[in-house]
């Protein structure tokens, strides 16, 4: 390994990079520079800001604030490193080793070439400067004892680098195959997105509620105290009382929070730095050595996954050497498979051409990494919004409006189906010739589409309101009225979404939800078809107000206003569901060569 080999694989990323901003347009490519200007310009400021200010501030710091500023520095890192490590495993086009297999270049050189190309990055190039630059300043304020921060940098950075290269190194021997890829993609993206809402829900569910807690049982204390004490000595002696419980909730946090770094290989580097700042190197020391073990560890174990992966034995175990088994009745009555046994699955109450086009497109849906994560928008939904019910914080909500909850909760799972609904052929893809040269009719394709997505709206919608039901509980004839208005949303809902595939369809990558090159029309279209969603929930807040008006009339009684008109309301949806159905078939069949033309087109 030379240094002309290092410069020229840096060349190489950098000038695949600038070739991929160049294919989005002049423009973006005139942007995307001048970001890398001012980034370069900006980690360089940012050195000497964070040397200067830690100069002037860090000199009255207490060890413990100190360690929450590393905490806050090495968090925000690790936040971009993960969203930089998603966005590279979306992209097709990278500089992986088996392009540069054909260099005169040992294996070894190879691994390592590419692994030191892989730190120009982003995140690093802003983080290393800022943390550089409070090292100066504490070395200069805090003493000597500061410069075990030098190697415990080192150590930190080696090791994420080294876990996250041999992650991804894994994965993309797992994504050889190109549907294997997408899935993993999915998987990835949505463990991120549920991991970032980790701190939300503790939050919501358990911190906040003790602070809750803790603040009226302050001001229980305060309201018990005899009446006869002056009013500036009792005023005296609150505020002594607050401050001293302030103290105390704060030790505890910084408890915790040191606790948590030295258990946490990500927080002995802000560990490192309150112990240097109280004068003590052995902390600094051990966290070193350790970060660096793992490090040189997972470089190693990926660098032996890749010798084995490229010398053709990554796949360890014997092969199988018995035979097949077979029936005795012959290989034309095995077993059907359970994807068969879908697919031949019988709807009884609708036609033949829907029932296939239902069933297919379930299956389809069922694989492909874009329904997995389009699952992932209900589920935030839920996290959420569930951690702030089951916390105790909407108990005192009217049990008489909790309908409304209801209805909001079927809102917004639907939503999360949207970019879907509006969309539905987009998904299809060449496979929308299908549909073209079929003679079924038109509204049955519609029809069989709306039945395909129905198991993932219709099932979120009732775990959604389930969960409501237990954290708060309605009456018995509102929650039967809400179920009702589930299937009933839900078909409004496929209504507006087949008027939007139909006259703004759009081309959609494989195995991500992102447009290839939409029309800024078709946008605004889309962007203004969604108002019709949010009308799909008007009969229901009108049923719900109609039932709220009764009862504070004191006119409804024990009568299940609510229910017996979602009833009535169900008839008619049925029918105007129907009846649209029809019109939007015919539509479709005089669009659908335009929809084949947008759909089929290139996606780069």
């Amino acid at each position: 390994m030379r240094w002309e080999h290092l410069r020229a694989i840096l060349w190489l990323r950098w000038r695949l990079r600038l070739n991929r901003w160049r294919r989005d347009g002049l423009l973006n490519a005139i942007v995307m520079m001048a970001i890398v200007v001012i980034t370069l310009i900006g980690s360089l400021l940012a050195f000497f800001v964070a040397a200067v200010a830690g100069i002037f501030q860090l000199g009255e710091t207490e060890p413990d604030h100190l360690l929450l500023i590393w905490d806050g520095l090495v968090i925000a890192f690790l936040l971009f490193w993960m969203i930089d490590l998603v966005t590279e495993l979306q992209r097709s086009e990278s500089l992986s080793l088996d392009k540069l297999l054909h260099l005169p270049i040992s294996l070894t050189g190879t691994f390592l070439l590419n692994y030191l190309t892989s730190l120009v990055s982003f995140p690093l190039i802003v983080f290393l400067p800022v943390a550089a630059g409070l090292i100066v300043a504490m070395v200069i304020v805090k003493g000597p004892a500061a410069l075990m921060m030098v190697p415990l940098l080192v150590g930190f950075v080696l090791m994420v680098t080294g876990v996250t290269y041999h992650f991804r190194g894994w994965l993309a021997s797992l994504m050889v195959n190109k549907r294997r890829r997408r899935t993993i993609i999915a998987m990835v993206t949505m463990g991120f997105v549920l991991l970032s809402l980790v701190p939300t829900v503790l939050n919501r569910s358990v911190f906040q509620p003790r602070r809750d807690q803790a603040r009226q049982e302050r001001r229980r204390q305060a309201q018990q105290q005899p009446e006869t004490q002056q009013s500036g000595a009792t005023d005296q002696s609150e505020h002594e009382k607050n401050v001293t419980a302030r103290k105390q909730e704060l030790a505890g946090h910084y408890e915790t929070a040191v606790v948590v770094n030295l258990v946490l290989p990500v927080g002995w580097l802000p560990y490192g730095a309150r112990a240097s700042a109280q004068g003590h190197v052995l902390p600094g020391l051990l966290g070193s050595l350790g970060a660096i073990l793992i490090g040189a560890l997972s470089l190693w174990r990926s660098y032996q996954t890749t010798l084995r992966f490229y010398i053709g034995g990554y796949q360890s175990g014997k092969p199988r050497t018995g035979r097949p088994k077979t029936t005795e009745t012959g290989p034309l009555q095995a077993k059907p498979t359970r994807a068969a046994r879908l697919l031949e699955t019988k709807l009884s109450f609708v036609s033949e051409h829907a029932n296939a086009v239902a069933l297919a497109n379930l299956r389809s849906l069922s694989r492909a990494p874009e329904a997995k994560m389009m699952l992932l928008t209900p589920v935030i939904l839920i996290a959420v919004f569930g951690s702030m019910l089951f916390s105790g914080r909407g108990s005192a909500f009217p049990i008489a409006w909790r309908p409304l909850l209801g209805i909001g909760a079927i809102g917004m799972t639907m939503l999360g189906f949207a970019q879907l609904l509006q969309n539905q052929f987009g998904f299809d893809r060449h496979g929308f010739r299908v549909y073209v040269l079929t003679p079924a009719p038109r509204s049955d394709v519609l029809l069989g589409k709306n039945l395909s997505v129905a198991p993932f709206g219709l099932g979120m919608s009732l775990i959604s309101l389930t969960a409501l039901q237990v954290a708060l509980p309605m009456q018995i004839s509102h929650f039967l009225a809400t179920l009702v208005q589930v299937v009933l949303i839900f078909a409004l809902f496929c209504l507006a979404g087949n008027l939007v595939s139909i006259i703004a369809p759009t081309a959609i990558k494989a195995g991500s939800l992102n447009a290839a090159k939409p029309k800024i029309v078709t946008v605004l279209i889309q962007f203004a078809c969604m108002s019709l969603f949010a009308l799909a929930l008007t009969p229901a807040l009108i049923l719900c107000g109609v039932d709220l008006l009764l009862a504070h009339l004191g006119w409804r009684g024990i009568v299940p206003v609510y229910l017996i008109l979602s009833l009535l309301e169900a008839g008619f949806v049925l029918w105007l569901y129907q009846t649209v159905l029809g019109l939007q078939g015919r539509l479709l069949q005089q669009r659908e060569r335009r929809i084949l033309d947008t759909v089929t087109a290139q996606v780069e």
